[in-house]
Parts: C-alpha cells; structure tokens; sequence
C-alpha cells in the first residue's frame, strides 16, 4: 500500500505543507488517499455538514418568523383592545374557547399599567 498523497500543514516557515504520513486506502485518479483526505469522503462530509447547518438556519428562521407573526398579532391586539372588548366578548360563545381564553389573557395584559 502506498502513503496518502493529501497535504497537511507543517510546523516549518520554509515549507508550509508536508504530505500525510498514513496509508493510502482509496486511489483516486491514480493517486492514494487516506480515509480523511479521500477526495470523494471528504466531499460527501462537507455536504453533509452544510445540509445540517442549512437545516438549522431554516429551523431558527422559521422560529424567528413564528415569533415576529405572534408579536404582531399582539400588537394588533393591543392597539385593538377597546374594538375586541365591544364586537368580540359579547360573542365569546361563537368562538373557540382557546381563543377566548387568550384573548381575555392579552386584554389582562393590556390593562396592566
């Protein structure tokens, strides 16, 4: 078996790369690589560490988006208390209780001074 072709960094100022010490174990275009260096694994681990970060970033801009709709609607809500008081409590009991309940949550919350 053949060693690596891969290059790492060297300790040295005058020459900044060295090449890996381990085994070749996958030719590559006539070239050995290590399990780490390996053109086609490394590819696939880049990627697969970009797919995981774009994930967590639609996680977090889905979250943030969730939040900036529930803070407008508690804005609307409170710029609205009086027209929420006057139309909607009346007619609480053609709504959904869920509803009800945060409604008269949000309107105690307004009312705090």
């Amino acid at each position: 078996m053949t060693q690596c072709n891969g290059r790492v960094a060297n300790d040295s100022f005058s020459v900044p790369f060295r090449r890996c010490t381990r085994p070749g174990a996958a030719e590559r275009g006539g070239k050995w690589y290590c399990r780490q260096h390996d053109p086609v694994a490394r590819d696939a681990r880049i990627v697969a560490v970009m797919e995981a970060s774009r994930k967590e970033w639609a996680d977090r801009d889905a979250a943030a988006a969730q939040r900036r709709r529930y803070e407008s609607i508690g804005q609307m809500v409170c710029e609205n208390a009086a027209t929420i008081r006057e139309w909607f409590l009346p007619h609480a009991d053609y709504l959904d209780g869920d509803m009800v309940g945060i409604l008269l949550a949000i309107l105690a919350e307004v009312d705090k001074p």
